[in-house]
């Protein structure tokens, strides 16, 4: 009798071990063989991209990365129905966030961050082109130096564009008004 339940609990066990790796590899066929969703089309990147911005500023107003969560939340369900691949892009002295799908030609801007400074979820989050073109000329006033400039007077001029662009995105993230000269052509835009 006893080898009997045993072998009756032993059937039981493997169909039921059966049955859920049927399931979890029947999962994986219908998505291998269920066609991806259209790209998204520009009116709804434009809608993403205006969510990212009002997501990024939540997220600065709060103080707290861990708010990201509870900022993104809208953000997410929006684009939940594509496969994403985040990548920045670097280019001193901002870092450009950007989302993409497929083969990269589909995207939106997630945010800016500093390559320069304040580095991480404590540094200044730039949220919009306009903020990070403010960043960007300031540095590129800043860092300007003749082409007769020694190599120590480039790199001091460097040191004091870092410096600069630090304090503009701290004072952008603030709120407070940052002067500049005009507005240059750079990675943001």
């Amino acid at each position: 009798m006893k080898r009997r339940t045993v072998a009756i609990a032993a059937a039981i066990l493997g169909i039921i071990g059966a049955a859920g790796a049927a399931a979890f590899f029947w999962q994986d066929a219908v998505r291998y063989v269920s066609a991806p969703p259209a790209p998204p089309s520009d009116q709804q990147l434009a809608e993403f991209q205006i969510e990212a911005e009002s997501a990024c500023k939540c997220i600065r107003q709060s103080g707290d990365p861990a708010s990201r969560s509870g900022c993104s939340r809208r953000l997410e369900k929006m684009t939940a129905k594509w496969e994403w691949s985040g990548m920045a892009a670097a280019c001193e002295p901002i870092s450009t966030s950007i989302n993409c799908v497929g083969d990269g030609d589909r995207c939106y801007t997630s945010g800016y961050d500093l390559v320069v400074g304040s580095q991480g979820p404590d540094g200044p989050i730039l949220c919009t082109a306009a903020e990070a073109q403010i960043v960007e000329a300031i540095f590129a006033e800043v860092s300007y130096t003749s082409p007769q400039a020694t190599n120590e007077e480039m790199q001091r001029a460097y040191r004091a564009a870092d410096k600069a662009a630090e304090k503009a995105a701290h004072d952008i993230a603030a709120g407070r008004p940052v002067k500049y000269s005009k507005l240059q052509k750079g990675c943001a835009g």
